[in-house]
């Protein structure tokens, strides 16, 4: 609840990777009727990209996560009008 700072339930997801570092929110066009589903970008420490639908509710199904960079992600954006989701890769540690 935004209004007085309490949380109403916490769920496991996603799961891939290891935590959660950054999300980024989306609407994605469902069908010609117009409606837009929410989903949501999600890059790891641990080299793993993904999308997942919102709300988050713990369901394995409504996440998917790759390993999308040989080092950690550096960063992630939606583009302006949620046609594509960017991530960009950190330095590789060359020592």
């Amino acid at each position: 609840d935004v209004d007085t700072l309490t949380a109403t339930r916490t769920v496991l997801g996603p799961t891939f990777g290891g935590p959660v570092t950054r999300i980024v929110p989306f609407r994605v066009a469902a069908g010609g009727d117009g409606d837009a589903c929410a989903h949501a970008a999600y890059a790891t420490a641990h080299k793993v990209c993904g999308v997942a639908a919102m709300p988050l509710d713990g369901d394995p199904a409504r996440a998917m996560g790759v390993v999308a960079h040989p080092a950690g992600v550096g960063a992630v954006c939606a583009a302006h009008d949620d046609v594509a989701v960017f991530t960009v890769g950190s330095h590789a540690d060359t020592h």
